[in-house]
């Protein structure tokens, strides 16, 4: 091959000062093919000198860059630039009294608004920057921050006894009976209802929909004791459901008919046809729409969702490995693992006592490797998807692992078109607030001077 090297080098010095610079291109096309052919016939491949070549020079993450027929992933890998947002001379600045990276949090957009926290005053926020209401009420206890949804929202006026629905407006649009309740899940909030039974006061799990009317009245139950639980979505027609006086899950239709009996102690949503259940004993299996246990529960650990017809489980020894519909083992021996998403999972290899990151297909074939290991964090903690993106430990990557764009906090996939960040500045500083897909800072909030 040394013999190759000196030839090759020396043939394309004499062609170079014989050869017109504008037919140097097409020139060395034609004479690629050849080399590659003569280096072929010697024991040798030019294609992979020439990929190497073509990977050193790459510095932008649209273009195909492969060894040996696999992806080379752009995800913090060192040669390659990650994208950061910016503030343009459109962004928008809201002035807060302390510093934003610390005491700022931000809910997702929900109906056009989000929910902000500046230490201890709190108001909502449009998608252009504008303060649409201050929250001048009670924030809930261990509950998630309040979130609008048709146009209302759940509020608690400090020392009142119930609970008020509001408009964005701020005005009371309606007062309900509950002292407590959730946000609303497609259109459905649950509330505690304190009422007399007998000679003393006992609590009442009811349901209602935007307008205050009552719901679902074949659920409504005491309460043993405990904290309301947030509702769950529809998934495949299906939502899970607590029992407050049984303490157990189920799940209920649209219209809050119990279609699965509550006689679990966890379950995960419905996904492509089955959902995992923890049975009391503690063990995790998966159940069909009609509750049947199609496959056994015997799983010590909570495994993935089903998704195009695969889940992660894991085994004693800690491996992950994913199994089919009929519970058979069809790739072992995984560090760790991920779902599938339009035919490509995240998976950490265990290559000569060393992880590699790496996406592979649903013939369970590496398609694409990445030049980290994420630090070993858990898969399930870096990446998750959305129906638009993937987001990979404060990145957004392309379905091959190319970053697209990046920051030190970003945890959040774009709703309503924005996305919640912290950027890290030279000297420490930083900048915190919204995003569009383009990376542009549509508003920022920026610590007052004075």
């Amino acid at each position: 091959m040394k013999v190759n090297n000196l030839l090759v080098s020396g043939f394309t010095l004499c062609m170079l000062s014989i050869i017109p610079q504008p037919m140097e291109a097409q020139f060395f096309k034609k004479i690629g093919n050849m080399l590659e052919a003569v280096d072929k016939a010697l024991g040798g491949d030019s294609s992979k000198n020439n990929t190497t070549t073509e990977n050193a020079e790459t510095d932008s993450p649209q273009v195909n860059r492969t060894v040996n027929g696999i992806h080379q992933a752009t995800l913090y890998d060192r040669d390659i630039t990650m994208k950061c947002p910016v503030v343009t001379n459109q962004t928008k600045v809201i002035t807060v009294d302390v510093a934003p990276n610390i005491y700022v949090n931000m809910t997702p957009y929900s109906d056009g608004v989000a929910f902000v926290k500046v230490d201890k005053k709190c108001f909502f926020v449009d998608t252009l920057g504008n303060k649409v209401l201050d929250f001048n009420y009670s924030l809930p206890f261990m509950q998630e921050y309040p979130r609008f949804y048709q146009g209302v929202c759940p509020v608690k006026k400090n020392m009142a006894k119930n609970m008020s629905l509001i408009d964005k407006a701020g005005k009371v649009v309606m007062e309900l009976p509950v002292y407590n309740c959730t946000n609303f899940v497609d259109g459905v909030a649950v509330g505690f209802l304190s009422v007399t039974k007998g000679y003393s006061k006992v609590t009442r799990a009811v349901y209602f929909n935007t307008k205050g009317a009552l719901v679902y009245k074949n659920l409504i139950e005491d309460v043993k004791f405990g904290t309301l639980e947030a509702l769950r979505p529809l998934r495949e027609g299906l939502a899970a459901h607590y029992s407050y006086s049984k303490q157990l899950y189920g799940f209920r239709d649209k219209d809050g008919n119990l279609i699965i009996s509550p006689s679990y102690s966890k379950v995960q949503d419905f996904n492509d046809g089955l959902a995992a259940v923890q049975t009391t004993s503690g063990k995790w299996g998966y159940i069909d729409k009609t509750g049947k246990m199609v496959i056994e529960a015997k799983f010590s650990s909570e495994p993935s969702p089903f998704s195009e017809g695969y889940a992660v489980v894991e085994k004693r020894d800690g491996k992950k490995c994913y199994i089919d519909k009929q519970g058979n083992v069809v790739f072992d021996g995984l560090r760790d693992a991920y779902y599938f998403h339009h035919g490509r999972v995240f998976v950490r290899l265990d290559r000569m006592s060393k992880y590699t990151l790496a996406l592979i297909d649903k013939n369970f074939k590496v398609v694409s490797e990445f030049h980290t290991d994420l630090n070993t964090l858990p898969l399930k903690d870096a990446v998750s998807y959305s129906e638009n993106d993937i987001l990979v430990s404060n990145c957004f990557v392309t379905e091959m692992g190319d970053m697209i764009l990046g920051a030190e906090h970003l945890k959040n996939h774009f709703s309503d078109g924005l996305t919640y960040c912290i950027v890290l500045k030279e000297g420490g500083k930083t900048t915190c607030g919204c995003i569009n897909r383009k990376g542009e800072f549509v508003f920022i909030f920026k610590e007052s001077e004075f």
